[in-house]
Formats: structure tokens, C-alpha cells, sequence
């Protein structure tokens, strides 16, 4: 028995088998064995970057369909960013490939091959919205969309003669629901065939923010008293849509907004501002938004101190783990790094206490109160994992949105800080939906939380017929048997 076995690939004959190992909670080993008596033939795999290998559970690994060698993602770990690898079966270098598809704060990635040279892969950073399906050449790294829906598409697989592509098409529709302090049943806010997720409610306002796509591109709205109307769209970026927007947060004044949008490099000219995923800055009375400044490649999950002169967010330059940092609002210097433990990628976004002391954020060693001062304090309040969370109005409680032990239902839980205590308020909040961020958004609403919730439906598809674009020659061969006739 291959015990603890992460992700595991059987070679097309059957004789071999690749498997991730854990080796503890954020590291994992590469290993190969020989099938059947995989026990006794165990090998870890240790070539090249695999002698230390750095990663998450996100990893997707299939054998070519010669059996030929092994192609492998790797999820961001503590340290770097994803990464994809060919390794030759019959010994040889492990070699990087597909380095267009390296992104951070994308979605985990999965493929499937159509010949040695090709694959069907997922992508999430197109020129439309979700996650979509790209063909991929491991050899020239060049990629090219195959489907561009309203939906995602996910979990490709190709038939062995390469014509035919089974996946999952998912329409993922989030709703905004109030979860009631009192423990009964969440109450719907807003609720539409289109996406309305992450709001953020202005303080001692009766308005709130939150982003739709109920005009096609995602854009931020705010609802104030019944009405609602655009705060940020297309056009406060030179007119180019975002591949992602959210992470909304208001300052204390109620008078800005902090949020996250990304955009492609090429595809934005405004001053300072060289795209990717980036924190900025609207004005609730006018004027377009700008980004808060800092030369990082990535930006995400802002959080306003409670006088408005600071704001912390997750930090990254390419090649280097996600840090929690803060940014004096105005300022232009260098942003301050405030715990000296690595942020996992893909985790719920920190939140300031309202006695300025500290930031919520969950870290590699769980789920922390990080000192805001920088002195690089912290403490561990409660294990990883959680959906969502939030400060009660005096700092003394923590309320979150947990999953249930079997990962199936929502759970409303209260920490008291000084404690460490947990208190179950609501087991059964809904249930946990298949989706990346089944939660998106957690802000004190009238008598308990604002959030949003994933409802998702998903369907099998096949793509028939499917044939791999002619190479140069096999085009001038064509034209000249056509010309021929």
C-alpha cells in the first residue's frame, strides 16, 4: 500500500507508477515504483529540483501516451511559484516547460495529453473571464484557446486516438446572503441568475459594495437603499476589462474603497501601472482609481487600519513566497513585511482588529493574530482552513465560516481571542459547494454577516472531431495538392 499518496500516475504499459508523497504538512516528495509489487521497488525520485521538492497538495501529473516521460504541475509552494516539468522515464534532466502558464493566484491547473508533443490544459488567465480550455505545445510553449464560454470548463480528458475531449463544464452563480448571528438559517440578500460576490458593507453607512458581472465584464457596484449603481468598470481602466476583480474593503471614513483587479501586462496604459494582479484605490466621490504603488508582480486582499493610514495586503515578487505586508496610504516607500511566516497561496484575506493591535491572517503555521506594529510578533489562535472571518465590533471574538469535519457543510463558529475558546453558533450554515472559493466576501451586516455563496452546476461535455492544427508544412502540402487539382 502506497500510503499517504497525494496524486499518483500509472505509465501507459502499466509497469510503472509515479505518486507525490507527503513528507509534512507544505512538503512533498516526488516517487516511482515499479508495478506490481510497487512496496518493495519504492524510489524517490531526486533529479534536478526534484532533490527538494517545495510544494502544496495542488499537483497534476499524467504520462505522455508513449510512456515516453512523465509531465508534472506543481502548485505554489512556500517558496516559488508553480511550475510545470517533463521528466524523461529512462533517466535524463527533468526539463521546465510551459512557462507562460506560471502564474500566481490562478487557479490549479489540469491537462490532458493528445499526442508526446501536446496537451489539453486548463487556463484561467485568458482574454475571457473563468477557466477555460488552451491547447499547449510542450515544445514551443505556445498555447492557443480552444473554448472561450460564459462558463469554466475543467478536467479535460482526451481519448487515446486524440478526437475527442470529455470535461466538466461548470456554471458557477454566487448569490449575497446575510448569515444571521442567532444561529437560523441564512437570509438572501441578492439573488440573480448572474454573479453578485464579494461585499463589503461601509462602516456606520447604510450602503455596501460588492462585485457582479451582470453586464457581462465583472465590475464593483454599490448598493445604497435599494439602489444600485456602478463604482468601478471597464472604463477606469482604459477601457480593457479585468481578468479578476475583488477583495473589496473599505476605509473607516467610508469615503474609499481598496480592491483587487488583474489584469495582462500589455493591456493598460496608465501612469504606474504595469498590470498583473494589483491592490488600488477608488474615491466614493469620483475621479478613476489608481493603484496604491509598490513594484511587486502581485498584489491581492487588502485591509484598511482602523484610522485609514495604513493598508496591509499579500505580497509577492515572482520567484518569492507570499508575504503579509503594509503600505502607509500616500506613502511611496517600500512596503513593511509584519510576520516572518510564509502566507499559503489561495487562503482567505487578513483582516485588522479595531484596536489597530493586529491582523487576522492565516500563515504556514495556522491560523495567526499578526502584530500590525512590525515587530514580526504572532500568535496561532486556531488551526488552517477557514472559508471566512471577521472581527466583532470591539476585537474581543472572532466570527468565521469553517467547513464541517467532513468537509461537507458550512459551520458559523465565534473564537474568544484572549481564550482561544471556539463556540459552534449555526453547524449547518449550507452546504459546501465544488468551487475553488465557495465563500467570497465576509463583512458585519444589520444583525449578523454579508457574504456570498457558491451554487454551482455542473454537466459532463464532448468535444468530437477535435484535430490538432496543421504544422507549416503539412499547410503547404495541402495548398499544393489543392492547387494540383
Amino acid at each position: 500500500m502506497l500510503e499517504r499518496t497525494a496524486r499518483s500516475a500509472i505509465s501507459p504499459d502499466g509497469k510503472t507508477i509515479f505518486f507525490i508523497r507527503h513528507k509534512d504538512g507544505l512538503h512533498f516528495d516526488l516517487w516511482s515504483a515499479s508495478l506490481p509489487d510497487a512496496e518493495g521497488t519504492k524510489h524517490r525520485y531526486t533529479r534536478g529540483v526534484f532533490n527538494s521538492l517545495n510544494t502544496t497538495s495542488t499537483t497534476h501529473l499524467k504520462f505522455s501516451p508513449d510512456g515516453s516521460k512523465l509531465l508534472l504541475w506543481v502548485g505554489p509552494g512556500p517558496v516559488g511559484d508553480p511550475s510545470i516539468w517533463e521528466i524523461p522515464v529512462d533517466g535524463g534532466e527533468p526539463t521546465a516547460r510551459l512557462s507562460s502558464l506560471h502564474k500566481h493566484s490562478v487557479s490549479p491547473i489540469s491537462f490532458s495529453w493528445v499526442d508526446n508533443r501536446n496537451i489539453v490544459v486548463t487556463r484561467a488567465d485568458g482574454p475571457t473571464p473563468g477557466e477555460h480550455l488552451w491547447l499547449a505545445d510542450t515544445e514551443t510553449d505556445r498555447s492557443v484557446p480552444i473554448t472561450t464560454t460564459p462558463s469554466n470548463e475543467r478536467s479535460p480528458s482526451v481519448s487515446p486516438d486524440g478526437t475527442t475531449i470529455a470535461l466538466t463544464g461548470d456554471a458557477t452563480d454566487f448569490d449575497l446572503v446575510e448569515i444571521p448571528l442567532d444561529g437560523s438559517r441564512p437570509r438572501s440578500v441578492i439573488n440573480t441568475t448572474r454573479n453578485e460576490f464579494d461585499p463589503a458593507v461601509a462602516p456606520g453607512a447604510a450602503q455596501y459594495a460588492f462585485v457582479t458581472d451582470r453586464t457581462g465584464d465583472p465590475q464593483i457596484w454599490l448598493q445604497n437603499q435599494g439602489d444600485s449603481k456602478p463604482l468601478v468598470t471597464a472604463m477606469d481602466f482604459d477601457g480593457v476589462g479585468s481578468l479578476a476583480i475583488g477583495a473589496l474593503a473599505f476605509s473607516p471614513d467610508a469615503t474609499r474603497l481598496a480592491f483587487q483587479a488583474a489584469t495582462r501586462p500589455e493591456s493598460t496604459t496608465l501612469p504606474g501601472f504595469a498590470g498583473g494582479s494589483r491592490v488600488w484605490m477608488k474615491t466614493l466621490a469620483g475621479g478613476k482609481p489608481f493603484p496604491i504603488g509598490g513594484s511587486e508582480t502581485y498584489q491581492d486582499a487588502p485591509t484598511w487600519s482602523p484610522r485609514g493610514d495604513w493598508i496591509a495586503y499579500l505580497s509577492s515578487m515572482r520567484g518569492d513566497s507570499i508575504q503579509l505586508v503594509k503600505s502607509q496610504v500616500g506613502a511611496r516607500g517600500n512596503p513593511i513585511r509584519l510576520a516572518k511566516e510564509v502566507i499559503p497561496p489561495f487562503v482567505v484575506r487578513p483582516v485588522w482588529s479595531p484596536d489597530d493591535e493586529w491582523i487576522l491572517c492565516e500563515t504556514t503555521e495556522g491560523f495567526s493574530l499578526v502584530a500590525a506594529d512590525g515587530s514580526m510578533r504572532s500568535r496561532v489562535v486556531a488551526d488552517k482552513g477557514w472559508l471566512a472571518y471577521a472581527w466583532d465590533a470591539d476585537g474581543s471574538h472572532i466570527y468565521g465560516l469553517l467547513p464541517s469535519e467532513d468537509y461537507r457543510q458550512i459551520t458559523l463558529v465565534s473564537i474568544d481571542v484572549r481564550t482561544g475558546h471556539q463556540r459552534v453558533i449555526n453547524p449547518d450554515v449550507g452546504p459546501i459547494r465544488p468551487a475553488l472559493q465557495p465563500i467570497r466576501g465576509f463583512s458585519r451586516y444589520r444583525s449578523g454577516f454579508l457574504t456570498s455563496i457558491a451554487h454551482v452546476r455542473s454537466d459532463i461535455y464532448l468535444i468530437e472531431g477535435f484535430r490538432l492544427p496543421r504544422t507549416k508544412w503539412e499547410q503547404i502540402w495541402h495548398l499544393g495538392r489543392a492547387e494540383a487539382r
